[in-house]
């Protein structure tokens, strides 16, 4: 039968229900069943599972956020002919916005002469959240040899903000990390993922293909490989548990 959940942030609820099926009608972000007689699954909505004994069935939230949905659970099976000659994709980002783990912010470092300025996305170490990564863009006013994409252990200088959510209204949590800059005597990144050559007022925009995971007391760090040059950049990215 149907039976609905009302998950805090990280959160579990028992479901007392004996079967052989369940599926993960409707709710916010991703969510972990286990069964009573041993092993989990990790399910987004749309997702399922037959053909497995249980008597009860624990849900916790995996997305890090307040969570609320429905369970189909029972012995029996399920079908739904709606889903004959369609498909059905699920937005993932939305989902991600709208439980409040989406985020994004820029951070700029000025030009100052003989120096290399560099700026970060900071996860700090007790922060108990991963920082996806999925999307950064660069801007220069005076351009030049731009490294992207180096991981650091090492927080920068200087603090610059703490991003906003995605989902604009009120009450709404900031990020666990933090944006920060710092202006440098040498050169900061000496291996880089990624380098561009920029033109003065120019810009560089990266769609990654697969993301780049921070884990806590680490950072994503962009920099200039010119001394006098400024550079700003954004970053696009969600929160998920360690």
């Amino acid at each position: 039968m149907q039976y609905d959940f009302a998950l805090a942030a990280n959160g579990g609820q028992q479901i007392d229900v004996k079967g052989k099926f369940f599926k993960y009608i409707s709710g916010i972000g991703r969510i972990r069943v286990r069964i009573n007689k041993g092993g989990y699954v990790d399910l987004l909505p749309g997702q399922g599972v037959w053909n497995v004994d249980f008597e009860t069935l624990n849900v916790s939230d995996r997305s890090g956020a307040v969570n609320a949905g429905t369970i189909l659970a029972g012995d029996f099976d399920f079908h739904d002919d709606r889903i004959t000659g369609t498909v059905d994709v699920v937005d993932g980002g939305k989902y991600r916005t709208k439980a409040q783990i989406a985020y994004s912010s820029s951070v700029r470092a000025g030009n100052v002469g003989a120096m290399f300025a560099t700026v970060q996305l900071w996860n700090p170490p007790a922060s108990g959240k991963n920082i996806v990564v999925e999307a950064i863009g660069v801007t220069s006013v005076l351009g030049g040899t731009i490294a992207l994409l180096a991981a650091s252990n090492s927080a920068l200088a200087n603090l610059r903000a703490t991003p906003g959510s995605k989902l604009k209204q009120a009450g709404v949590a900031a990020s666990v990390a933090v944006t920060r800059y710092e202006q440098l005597a040498a050169q900061g990144i000496v291996t880089s993922d990624l380098q561009y050559a920029m033109g003065a007022n120019s810009n560089v925009d990266k769609k990654l293909v697969e993301p780049i995971v921070i884990t806590p007391g680490y950072g994503l760090n962009v920099s200039s490989e010119t001394a006098n040059v400024d550079i700003a950049a954004s970053f696009e990215y969600y929160e998920e548990p360690v």
